[in-house]
């Protein structure tokens, strides 16, 4: 599979980080003062020596150097394992009896250790080789999908919509509507409820990444009236169809027609939440949108990537270009001069590695690092731990 990404998100990622973690190390920094005790902390921080060692300073794969890391953002991590914003049943077990006081003498005892020196990791880590499947394999959590759907996302189903080769952006936020019931729909609630962020993610970049090939639903309005009556929807949806914007505005080329006007009539009725197209739609008659939904089905949908936005399919970036965004908040070369923010530099690379996919995931709630790691091809996660792990 190709990673394709929108050049204007790429571009924001690539400008700056955000000022997320800004406002949330000021929000730690406000947390009343406690008095650190290192000695208890040492004494302490014997149930967490299995794992990080003593002195702060892991062999344990996947398992973080905690030497000199800034106490804040120690005592920050430690509470995001605590109320499992960061998912991990081993640290949320191990920190589960701790206290206020136990947290900050933890971290601060760890946080007086010397940090680790280039020498102390083992050697990076293989990068990963470029050659990626002709096709995608879909992700378990789509099977409940197929059913309605299709295999890859082309609908057989009269009122069920084709998924293939929408926006990805697109089908995440529709699915969350789902979720949330900003789009009413039992069936589909239903359907979507147990889905993790990571699960719909990994559905819609599947479904984004294949065909529309063969549609066969059937259409009974008038195509050519349709294509007039369309006209006001050009803007955001393309004059065939295919929209300019398709993260942001779905293609309804190629889309069932039963489907089109089901949608049409639940923005028309307030049944889904929108600023904009209960207005685009609120005069239009039955038979307007019967034929405006068999003129879009007549149209053919662009295959992935060549619906006009301003999309690329993107060289890897070299570590030394991610370093220079990571570094605003992380510091020079990786050594963070920020309470909130974890020291990079000769930490292990696997942890790193382990880290960037979770924040890929959902195994990690921070917006900003979401963002920020979700563009990252494998090869570049690995890029950017082997590189810090030798700063």
């Amino acid at each position: 599979m190709k990673n394709i990404f929108p050049v204007i998100s790429l571009a924001f990622l690539l400008t700056a980080c955000g000022n997320e973690p800004e406002k949330q190390a000021e929000t730690q920094a406000e947390t009343p003062k406690i008095k650190i005790d290192i000695a208890a902390g040492e004494a302490a921080a014997k149930a967490c020596a299995g794992c990080h060692n003593l002195n702060g300073i892991s062999t344990t794969a996947e398992t973080p150097h905690l030497a000199g890391q800034p106490a804040e953002y120690l005592r920050s991590a430690m509470h995001a394992y605590k109320d499992k914003t960061r998912k991990d049943e081993v640290m949320a077990t191990a920190l589960a009896e701790l206290n206020e006081q136990d947290i900050a003498n933890i971290a601060g005892f760890y946080a007086s250790l010397p940090a680790p020196d280039i020498n102390t990791n083992p050697e990076p880590v293989k990068v990963a080789e470029q050659a990626e499947p002709e096709k995608a394999t879909a992700p378990a959590a789509a099977a409940a999908c197929a059913g309605c759907h299709g295999a890859t996302g082309v609908s057989a189903l009269p009122g069920t919509p084709s998924l293939a080769a929408l926006g990805k952006d697109y089908l995440v936020a529709a699915t969350k509507a789902y979720k949330t019931q900003s789009r009413k729909d039992p069936v589909m609630a239903g359907m979507v409820a147990a889905l993790s962020n990571a699960d719909i993610d990994a559905i819609a970049t599947f479904y984004a990444e294949q065909p529309l090939e063969n549609p066969s639903t059937p259409a009974g309005g008038d195509a050519a009236a349709g294509e007039a009556a369309a006209a006001t929807c050009a803007g955001c949806h393309g004059t065939d169809g295919n929209s300019s914007s398709p993260n942001a505005n779905p293609h309804l080329a190629g889309q069932d027609a039963t489907y089109l006007v089901k949608a049409m009539k639940s923005y028309k009725d307030g049944n889904r939440d929108n600023a904009v197209m209960p207005g685009m739609v609120a005069a239009l008659s039955d038979t307007d949108l019967d034929n405006i939904a068999t003129f879009y089905a007549s149209k053919t949908r662009h295959a992935p990537g060549t619906s006009g936005e301003a999309e690329v399919t993107r060289e890897a970036l070299s570590a030394e270009a991610w370093a220079e965004k990571c570094n605003r908040c992380h510091g020079k070369d990786g050594k963070s001069e920020h309470p909130g923010y974890p020291s990079l530099a000769n930490q292990r690379a696997d942890y790193i590695i382990r880290a960037l996919h979770a924040y890929q995931g959902d195994g990690r709630d921070m917006s900003t690092m979401h963002k920020m790691s979700l563009p990252l091809m494998e090869s570049e996660i690995q890029d950017i731990a082997n590189y810090y792990s030798k700063r």
